[in-house]
């Protein structure tokens, strides 16, 4: 093959597979041979249509676009934010309003004046991170006190036990509400519940679990009027 024959060559497999990518764009480059005075001549590129089809993100739910990513509300997450992370409002019997999985909701059904936790949620249920929706609910004694729970749940029997664990996790749903004492009964009970000596249950311990979270949202001034011994054991509980 003489040296005409191998440029005419060589430019038919540059125009056949010269294919460039810069900066996501295709570029396609032909080379064409002129044989003649032994020169061979590559034109400028062509540019084609872009052939980068993505679609730009669309972050949904109220969503922000930020360096190419949706920063989504805690209510959503997903690429584009789509993905549910709650439980939607559910009404019956006991009414609960739309919750952040895997937190307690409290019923919007409230002890009747007249009882002794006037007031107070009358029952609450886990948001079920498994469904998004809401898991069988608890309900509350509304004549319960915590210091009668304090006082019962040493020697309960296993049933009774999470039906105590919940009561709490009920009564103290408001940290608002709580007194210094509230928080002094209800440390007591969120450590015997969480001792080594008391029967164990997945209900028992997220009942308690969400008792020392409610219990730590309480005002910082109403610890220091409450037994400095129960809230210090509530805050190494809280932080495990």
């Amino acid at each position: 093959m003489d040296c005409h024959q191998l440029l005419f060559f060589i430019s038919v497999v540059l125009v056949c597979t010269s294919l460039t990518l810069i900066n996501g764009t295709t570029n396609i480059t032909t080379a064409t041979s002129n044989i003649f005075n032994n020169q061979t001549v590559f034109p400028r590129s062509i540019t084609s249509a872009h052939l980068n089809t993505t679609v730009p993100k669309r972050c949904q739910n109220g969503g922000r676009l930020t360096a190419g990513v949706c920063l989504c509300s805690d209510d959503w997450s997903g690429t584009t934010c789509t993905k549910s992370n709650f439980c939607p409002e559910q009404k019956g019997t006991y009414t609960f309003p739309k919750t952040l999985l895997g937190q307690f909701a409290s019923s919007k059904n409230l002890c009747q004046s007249g009882k002794i936790n006037a007031g107070i949620p009358q029952a609450s249920a886990l948001c079920n991170t498994a469904n998004n929706s809401f898991n069988f609910p608890n309900i509350l004694n509304c004549d319960l006190t915590l210091d009668t729970i304090n006082t019962d749940v040493s020697g309960a029997s296993l049933k009774d036990i999470n039906m105590l664990a919940s009561s709490t996790q009920i009564l103290t749903s408001i940290p608002e509400r709580l007194t210094p004492y509230n928080i002094t009964k209800a440390a007591e009970i969120a450590n015997n519940l969480l001792s080594t000596g008391t029967p164990q249950t997945k209900d028992i311990t997220l009942s308690a679990v969400a008792t020392v979270s409610q219990l730590l949202s309480a005002s910082p001034t109403k610890y220091s009027n409450s037994n400095n011994v129960s809230a210090a054991t509530l805050s190494a509980k809280g932080l495990k």
